[in-house]
């Protein structure tokens, strides 16, 4: 199963793809590229931050993922470390999920900074097994 493929390795993000601008811009940061996640049997996770953690990297507290019945929509619930009553629900519609990839696509609001930014930004995530 999907879940099955997802908990039982850890997952090393490689890209992180804006989309929704032409060209394509590569998004991911230097100290995002030796994060490693791993989404447990028990449907909690963990990321470990690797040795050049970014800024404001464990300011959240991971809490639960799930992949639903269809396998298609992937969501990741955390909450603010300093205010756990500030909770986000991501939720990533899965492009590719094999033991060797797993691809996810997510929508952003990036509205707040204005034009020519939209409510609907791409970003596609890539992950790898972690060695």
């Amino acid at each position: 199963s999907g879940q099955q493929v997802i908990y039982s390795r850890k997952w090393k993000l490689i890209s992180r793809m804006w989309t929704s601008v032409n060209p394509n811009v590569e998004d991911i940061k230097d100290c995002d590229k030796d994060n490693v996640f791993e989404w447990k049997r028990d449907s909690t996770y963990t990321v470990n931050f690797g040795t050049n953690p970014c800024t404001f990297d464990g300011f959240n507290v991971f809490d639960r993922w799930e992949l639903s019945e269809d396998e298609k929509i992937f969501k990741q619930t955390y909450h603010s470390l300093f205010d756990p009553s500030n909770v986000t629900v991501e939720e990533y519609r899965v492009k590719t999920l094999t033991k060797d990839k797993l691809v996810m696509e997510i929508f952003v609001d990036l509205s707040v900074f204005g034009p020519p930014y939209t409510d609907k930004e791409v970003f596609v995530y890539t992950y790898e097994p972690a060695p």
